[in-house]
């Protein structure tokens, strides 16, 4: 592993008086970050003006377009970053007040790595009923948060572990890596692999680990990304037509199939040039129906397989197009939403086990033909819609404000929520699996988002709380001398 070469912090969960401040500041940090990419980064990499793709027409846009978007953006961020990192109340009293025992830990961490290993696969390679699906996908989250615990023994409590059990902490990491990592990635999930990978950064820096290590585990997570999506570009380019969904890189179980995900006619177009670059050329050409910034990238490339995975790793964190088209045409062109779209807020932290009828999410079909994004025809594509292009659908700057107020309190509340715990292994967990779905909010809007989050706390935080009250039965627990205590010890 990658920590084995990286000098390691001598204390990753050091109590500090700025802890509080410190899981706050990952919080926000973490979640605008990719806001605020899918921003920049556009800006950086396309050439100006940019283009949308209205399924009848290109539009470009003016540079008044472009800074009025970004103003928006900028506020947006701004009113977040300002609710969630302002200090409130004496952070003393959010030490945590009890510590589990090495054993404790040890078998807890077992017990979540295969749950979550369990979960993962069953959630990666099969269909389940929705209720079921829902619930796996939740339980699927363990297995990011059994990551976690395993760099807390691995690191914390490593010379206090007898060496089988530090050689089976090694064994569990890796196995932890190739389920929430390895196993999207055999199905060409990207999205949540990155997700898992920008979860173990945020927990290496909620642990305070040294900043090297978070570097280089960033970069080997990106140069993983990385390859897979030109395995799976090629693999797209060369054996199907069209554009794809899902590009299977060992045997697919779930027995259905992407809409457009059809067999080559010709057996040998995997081993024919030609072929490879007929097929090429129809897919990007059919790619740049829904993106025509894919031949506006600044940089050149040697390869064409590198523009085109470069092009659709753009095309996924490109929100400000959107954004700018968005504002370009609401409300002149059409009426704003009014509230449309958060309708599913009502019903999103409802289990779909107790309500099975509970409505499936369309917004991404929705806006895609209310601002003419999707042919009128096309039933299965799906334009990602942030929650900066999302508030302003909805009603303009006040929606914008208002949107900003609720995420930043929804952020400061799951710093509370994670608090519940006594001890610092229950607050990590807790940490993970309610950060993993405020990662998506730069393309998945705000019902889901909270809504992952609604589901997160009903699931994780009960297991925790029973946990906690069963260790400390057990005993398995000591209390910490109180923040105030330590103060005073720490000055004589």
């Amino acid at each position: 592993m990658v920590f084995v070469f990286v000098r390691v912090w001598p204390d990753p969960l050091e109590l500090r008086g700025d802890i509080v401040r410190t899981l706050r500041q990952c919080f926000v940090v973490f979640v605008l970050l990719p806001v605020v990419l899918s921003i920049v980064l556009p800006l950086c990499v396309y050439v100006q003006p940019m283009v949308v793709s209205h399924h009848s027409a290109t539009i470009s846009f003016a540079m008044a377009d472009e800074i009025k978007a970004l103003f928006q953006g900028a506020l947006w961020c701004g009113i977040v970053f300002a609710l969630v990192w302002w200090p409130a109340g004496d952070d003393r009293n959010e030490f945590p007040k009890r510590e589990w025992s090495v054993d404790a830990l040890w078998f807890v961490c077992v017990g979540v790595s295969i749950l979550g290993g369990l979960a993962q696969s069953v959630h990666v390679f099969f269909v389940l009923p929705a209720g079921w699906e829902e619930l796996v996908h939740q339980m699927a989250e363990a297995s990011r948060a059994a990551m976690a615990l395993n760099l807390l023994v691995l690191f914390q409590y490593h010379d206090q572990l007898r060496w089988r059990r530090r050689l089976l902490a090694r064994g569990l990491l890796f196995g932890n890596v190739i389920c929430s990592v390895g196993l999207p990635l055999s199905v060409a999930h990207v999205g949540p692999a990155a997700y898992a990978i920008l979860t173990v950064v945020f927990s290496m820096v909620l642990m305070k680990f040294h900043w090297r290590q978070v570097v280089v585990v960033t970069m080997l997570g990106g140069l993983l990304i990385t390859s897979t999506l030109m395995v799976k570009s090629y693999v797209r380019t060369a054996a199907y037509g069209g554009t794809i969904t899902r590009v299977t890189l060992i045997p697919y179980l779930q027995g259905e199939e992407p809409f457009s995900l059809r067999a080559n006619e010709n057996e040998d177009v995997l081993f024919r040039g030609a072929s490879l670059a007929r097929t090429f050329e129809e897919e990007r050409r059919q790619f740049r129906n829904y993106d025509p910034n894919y031949d506006r990238l600044r940089f050149s490339f040697k390869s064409t397989l590198g523009k085109d995975v470069a092009a659709r790793v753009m095309h996924r964190l490109n929100q400000f197009s959107l954004l700018v088209y968005v504002i370009k045409v609401t409300p002149t062109d059409i009426p704003y939403m009014s509230g449309e779209s958060y309708l599913p807020l009502i019903y999103s932290g409802i289990p779909r086990a107790i309500c099975p009828d509970k409505p499936r999410e369309s917004i991404g079909q929705m806006v895609g033909h209310r601002y003419g994004l999707l042919a009128e025809s096309d039933f299965s594509s799906s334009v990602n819609t942030g929650i900066l292009s999302e508030a302003w659908m909805n009603g303009g700057w006040p929606v914008v404000v208002l949107t900003a107020v609720v995420v930043g309190i929804v952020l400061r509340g799951a710093c509370r929520i994670v608090n519940i715990s006594p001890s610092r292994p229950g607050r990590l967990i807790l940490a993970v699996v309610l950060i993993s779905p405020a990662l998506g909010i730069f393309e998945n809007g705000l019902h889901l988002t909270v809504g992952g989050m609604l589901h997160s706390v009903m699931v994780f935080g009960g297991v925790i709380l029973l946990l906690e009250v069963s260790l400390r039965r057990c005993g398995a627990t000591t209390a910490l001398p109180s923040a105030h205590c330590r103060t005073e010890t720490s000055a004589g």
